[in-house]
């Protein structure tokens, strides 16, 4: 989502100035659209692709384990042992940076890479321990990370 000024400031200021302002708002996602108020998230092309830096535009939200197919991993108990668990948690991921090159395109097909570092911040929601019966589930923390994401996007037409 495009930003004003501050991230999602225009979800909060859109419904208001649709009524009492509807110019003001056409300006403000004008500016949002085109790097928001200060440029700092405008893409900068280059020979090579494009740049543009992401963060505040967008928020990711993954629900571990709300089904009943169970998201399991080995942890580490208090005393070492490795013990079987059932994880439910909720990732909350922050694009910070985006690449796209430039698509190239044939009679026929077209590709597209995209590159993104993000950091994510993981919040368990809750940790059973599944093998061995009886252990006390280890400390569960919320922890951030930080990654990169790649893509190619490549298709082909048939016609």
């Amino acid at each position: 989502m495009p930003l004003y000024a501050l991230p999602f400031d225009l979800l909060l200021a859109g419904p208001v100035l649709l009524f009492s302002s509807p110019s003001t708002l056409t300006h403000m996602a004008a500016v949002a659209a085109n790097g928001g108020l200060f440029g700092w998230q405008a893409g900068i092309a280059t020979p090579i692709g494009r740049f543009q830096f992401t963060a505040g535009r967008e928020v990711g939200v993954n629900f571990s384990s709300i089904s009943k197919n169970n998201e399991r991993s080995f942890a580490a108990s208090d005393d070492g042992q490795l013990i079987l668990v059932d994880i439910k948690s909720v990732r909350l991921v922050f694009p910070i940076r985006d690449y796209r090159n430039l698509h190239t395109f044939s009679r026929d097909q077209s590709s597209a890479i995209h590159v993104q570092l993000y950091t994510g911040l993981d919040i368990p929601t809750s940790v059973n321990v599944i093998n061995p019966v009886g252990v006390s589930p280890p400390d569960h923390r919320s922890f951030w990370s930080i990654g990169l994401r790649a893509s190619l996007d490549w298709r082909y037409y048939f016609w």
